[in-house]
């Protein structure tokens, strides 16, 4: 899985999801070791030592072919999966999608600008739904679209 994200919005979220058996690689601080971490990851996947790969891109995604020829993860997120997917994936869908009961009040927020996280998640108060949580069951792809030799 790749993660696009030029407005940083899921970085730390992404980095939570780093286990012995998910490796995430951050490309932020260098794209160029990324890409190496990244090749050692793929190899360590096929051998079955991990079953989770996911890349996390301070960019937006590639939109043409000459521009996913210029992204050093474009083939990891062909033969994988990318994130942002389409219209359900942007920012507003994601919260409104992780709290139902809270559209109205959600959909108020973003008429004001962008509400982070912590806004979005305190409109219920301590309810079942914590910030991780929340995002994680939001990137289900993530855990769910991940390459895989098996």
């Amino acid at each position: 899985m790749v993660i696009y994200d030029p407005a940083r919005r899921y970085h730390n979220l992404a980095l939570a999801l780093d286990t012995p058996q998910c490796r995430v690689i951050d490309a932020g601080p260098s794209t160029i070791e990324a890409r190496e971490a990244a090749m050692r990851a793929l190899r360590d996947l096929t051998e079955g030592k991990i079953h989770q790969l996911i890349v996390w891109l301070p960019t937006r995604k590639p939109e043409s072919d000459e521009d996913r020829q210029g992204d050093p993860f474009s083939v990891l997120g062909r033969i994988g999966a990318e994130f942002p997917d389409g219209d359900a994936d942007d920012y507003p869908a994601l919260c409104r999608a992780a709290k139902p009961d809270h559209v109205v009040e959600i959909n108020k927020l973003f008429e004001q600008g962008e509400p982070s996280f912590d806004t979005v998640d305190a409109l219920d108060q301590g309810g079942a739904w914590p910030k991780l949580k929340t995002a994680r069951q939001n990137l289900s792809k993530v855990e769910h679209s991940i390459i895989c030799p098996y």
